[in-house]
């Protein structure tokens, strides 16, 4: 069995909520599509719950606070995390704001071993919010999707997950084929449809002959199976290809206020996402780099499985 890189998912599962500034003990809750998708301390007392809607949470806590989504709040305050995990790795993943990968191989020899960097970083991470939320999960094991498999792990059990090198096919035989599509790998009509076959766990996928399931299901059934494997070679993102296409913006005077930022990146994103769909390509993957005039410099990138509008 082929092994993957040696991937770090940490996930903050509240993140959305507590990104908001309210105590942990507020009931506060983030919606989207009608949905509660984040959900604070205060509100997990009355029996609240992601996926709810809005009806039926009030109706178990009338004074619930109900908030929109917003992403741009939720990345400047994780920004704390950015720049801790910076001390750790050269360049991280940002799947979105509560939710980064980034390699364990180069940061487990300098902390000397997987296990000692975890308590390490468990250490640092641990100021990053007000004492009352939730720890985030941590994942190890090799691959990112399989790494995000061990973080979901991790957030049900409230320990880190890690996961020997070679035994992700003990991990995730019991775990449901609809983290699949938790972790954003395949769609969730094609875990509906392996629903109604019967099919609810990932060793009864694993077990199911590759042949078959490729001409039933095609590309996503083939790469679902191979995770139900325990098979993903895919590293984190956070190496820039040769053909990267590359937009800059050259600041002549002092910026005092961010929107001003955000309007001349808006044209450069546009040119960036156009550049990319002219070659009959998709940007799954942005690294954005500010550099000031004194050479000091801050550096993310994010990554999307499904890729990048300029808007985004």
């Amino acid at each position: 069995m082929t092994v993957g890189v040696r991937t770090i998912t940490i996930r903050w599962s509240d993140w959305p909520v507590s990104a908001l500034g309210h105590p942990p003990e507020r009931p506060v809750a983030v919606i989207v599509a009608n949905r509660l998708i984040a959900v604070s301390p205060g509100a997990a007392e009355f029996g609240i719950s992601v996926g709810e809607r809005r009806r039926s949470a009030l109706r178990a806590c009338p004074d619930l606070l109900i908030v929109d989504r917003d992403p741009a709040l939720e990345l400047a305050a994780f920004d704390t995390v950015l720049e801790v995990l910076s001390g750790y790795a050269p360049g991280v993943e940002l799947v979105e704001p509560g939710h980064i990968r980034l390699p364990a191989r180069g940061p487990s020899r300098l902390f000397g071993g997987e296990q000692a960097l975890l308590d390490r970083l468990s250490i640092d991470l641990a100021g990053v919010r007000p004492t009352g939320w939730s720890t985030p999960g941590v994942g190890v094991a090799d691959g990112r999707a399989l790494s995000a498999l061990a973080t979901l792990v991790s957030i049900a059990t409230g320990r880190p997950e890690v996961v020997p090198s070679g035994g992700s096919p003990d991990l995730v035989s019991g775990l449901p084929v609809a983290w699949l599509a938790e972790i954003g790998e395949v769609p969730v009509d094609f875990v509906s449809l392996l629903d109604r076959l019967g099919i609810r766990r990932l060793g009864e996928l694993a077990a199911l002959v590759p042949s078959d399931v490729v001409s039933r299901f095609g590309p996503v059934g083939l790469h679902a199976h191979r995770l139900a494997n325990g098979v993903d070679e895919r590293p984190v993102n956070t190496v820039v290809h040769e053909s990267t296409s590359v937009v800059e913006l050259a600041v002549d005077e002092p910026i005092h206020d961010a929107s001003a930022v955000v309007f001349a990146a808006r044209e450069r994103a546009e040119r960036l996402i156009s550049e990319v769909a002219a070659s009959g390509r998709v940007c799954v993957a942005v690294r954005i780099t500010i550099e000031t005039e004194h050479s000091e410099r801050s550096e993310h990138c994010w990554y999307r499985e499904t890729g990048f509008s300029s808007a985004a």
